[in-house]
């Protein structure tokens, strides 16, 4: 799956979507399937993106998203 298509999608800003998704999948001429479910986890990831932000806060959000950032970005060792 393409993960930077699905990161795209996810990023809860206007011109950003399934339907950008879809034109930049079509540029690259991705295999449909692979299209699909990278538009798919796209939308509810930027779903669960914005139900986090109205849920819990504008400033709890924000934290929220620095600790995960920090956290994707440095993975305590297994």
């Amino acid at each position: 799956m393409a993960w930077s298509d699905v990161v795209c999608v996810a990023v809860p800003f206007p011109g950003r979507g399934a339907w950008t998704g879809a034109i930049i999948d079509s540029i690259l001429s991705m295999p449909l399937w692979a299209a699909v479910f990278a538009n798919f986890f796209g939308i509810v990831l930027a779903g669960l993106l914005v139900n986090l932000l109205v849920n819990i806060g504008l400033k709890y959000a924000i934290i929220t998203g620095i600790i995960l950032f920090i956290h994707v970005e440095h993975p305590s060792e297994p």
